[in-house]
C-alpha cells in the first residue's frame, strides 16, 4: 500500500472513531509538525500547537471527507495557529494591508507550501533514522523530546561531553547528506541554533 493510500485508510478509520488509527496517524506526523512549529515558536508553544492540531482533527473527524490532503491540512493548521499566536504576542509586526494580502492569497499558495514543508521534515526524519544508533537516540531525545544535555546524559548514563559530541556528529552527518539542498541545510542550521539555546 502506498503512503498516500495508507494515510487515506487511516483517515477513514479515524472518521469512524478508531482511536488506534488516530494514534498511528499521530505517530506518523507528530515529529514533522512539532519541528515545523519550532521554526516559528518556542518549544512550549510548539508542543501545545502540535497537540491542538491533532485534537482539532479528532474533534472534527466527522468532516474528514472534506480533507483532500491530510499532511497539508495538518501543516496548515499548525502554521495558522503559530501565526495567530505570534500575532497575539505582537511578535509579528505587519500592517493591516500586509495581513490582508497574505490572507487573500493564502488559499492559493497554502497547499503547495505545506506540501513542500512536509517534504522537508519527512526527508530529515528519514535521514535521522539512518544515523548511528547512539547518534540517533541522542538526536531524538534532544530535538524531538526537548531534553537538555544533562537530562540526556542522566537517562543514558553518559557524560555530558559525550552527548554534546554525539549531537554535533549527528548534525554534521545531516549537513553532509543535505549539502546540495539549501532548504534542508537551512533547517539543519536552525536545529544547530536550537541546540545552542537548549543546553
Amino acid at each position: 500500500m502506498s503512503k498516500d493510500a495508507l494515510v487515506k485508510d487511516l483517515m477513514e478509520r479515524v472518521r469512524r472513531g478508531d482511536k488506534s488509527s488516530f494514534r498511528e496517524l499521530y505517530q506518523k506526523f507528530h515529529a514533522q509538525l512539532y519541528l515545523f512549529a519550532r521554526t516559528l515558536v518556542s518549544k512550549e508553544e510548539a508542543e501545545d500547537i502540535t497537540a491542538n492540531a491533532f485534537a482539532n482533527l479528532w474533534h472534527s473527524r466527522e468532516n474528514i471527507d472534506a480533507i483532500q490532503n491530510t499532511r497539508a491540512y495538518l501543516f496548515r493548521s499548525v502554521k495558522n495557529n503559530c501565526l495567530n499566536f505570534l500575532k497575539h504576542q505582537k511578535v509579528v509586526q505587519a500592517n493591516e494591508k500586509d495581513i490582508a494580502y497574505i490572507l487573500d492569497h493564502e488559499t492559493e499558495i497554502n497547499s503547495k507550501l505545506c506540501e513542500t514543508e512536509a517534504t522537508v521534515y519527512e526527508s530529515v526524519l528519514k535521514e535521522v533514522e539512518k544515523l548511528p544508533n547512539q547518534c540517533r537516540t541522542i538526536f531524538k531525545l534532544a530535538f524531538f523530546d526537548n531534553l537538555k544535555n544533562a537530562e540526556i546524559a542522566h537517562n543514558l548514563n553518559l557524560e555530558e561531553q559525550t552527548v554534546r559530541n554525539q549531537k554535533a556528529k549527528a548534525l554534521k552527518l545531516l549537513r553532509l547528506v543535505f549539502a546540495k539542498n539549501p532548504l534542508l541545510i537551512l533547517f539543519i542550521a536552525f536545529l544547530e541554533h536550537i541546540d545552542q539555546t537548549n543546553l
